[in-house]
């Protein structure tokens, strides 16, 4: 299955305000390697607010980061929001990737949680980052993304967290796992995107999910339900 990402151009000029406003090459580590910069980044975002469950006024990035200025806190979407912009100003290529727990449909309160996936070069795999706890997973020094994540815990691996000591680590993988079990993204991935189809991966045995917390999931209907991690997890097209 071949991905038709579509990406805010590398000069965009929103972009290019968010990068000079917020100086973000300056957080970028002198002879860093792309994994210190994503982190360094992730760390940044993480900061600029407590986490509370509240939407902004504007939901786009400079919106949310005034506000946040303010006072304000956001959700888990309003981080990884502002990160993946962050990181689009960078010049790297960046997803919102949301993860949803086995009862989605069912489940009153509480069934997703919204992360960012960046695709790295380097090790030639996307990697996930959760910057509402400001970390990024990884086993054996290789940073992971999030379905990698699934299969570690699933195995009892010893995975380190970018950021978080030993009890914050045990509390996050104790947080995270129940998300793991749908994961999807959208194919336009523009800071103003026009919400075109995209991929929602799940196990072989599971169905794809059509109501999140109990209401309709129609802006899904066109996305593809694959089973498969290769085609979930292609490199993205320019």
């Amino acid at each position: 299955m071949e991905h038709k990402f579509v990406w805010d151009a590398d000069n965009d000029p929103y972009l290019m305000g968010l990068k000079k406003k917020y100086e973000l090459e300056k957080l970028k580590p002198e002879h860093a390697d792309e994994l210190a910069v994503v982190e360094s980044i992730v760390k940044w975002v993480h900061g600029r607010w407590k986490h509370q469950n509240k939407r902004p006024k504007v939901n786009d990035p400079l919106s949310i980061l005034e506000e946040a200025r303010g006072g304000n806190g956001f959700r888990c979407v309003e981080y990884s929001i502002v990160l993946r912009a962050c990181l689009a100003a960078l010049g790297m290529r960046a997803r919102l990737l949301s993860l949803r727990t086995k009862d989605v449909e069912t489940k009153k309160a509480g069934a997703g949680h919204v992360i960012v996936e960046v695709y790295s070069p380097h090790y030639k795999k996307w990697v996930m980052a959760d910057p509402q706890f400001g970390t990024i997973p990884s086993l054996n020094g290789i940073p992971l993304n999030a379905i990698q994540l699934k299969d570690a815990i699933k195995n009892q691996k010893t995975v380190k967290f970018y950021g978080l000591g030993p009890s914050e680590s045990r509390d996050y993988t104790t947080f995270i796992e129940k998300y793991l079990f749908y994961f999807q993204f959208k194919f336009d991935q523009r800071i103003r995107n026009s919400g075109i189809n995209g991929l929602v991966f799940g196990p072989v045995d599971a169905k794809k999910p059509t109501k999140f917390e109990g209401h309709d999931l129609s802006e899904s209907e066109n996305d593809v339900f694959v089973h498969s991690e290769k085609s979930f997890y292609l490199e993205p097209t320019k």
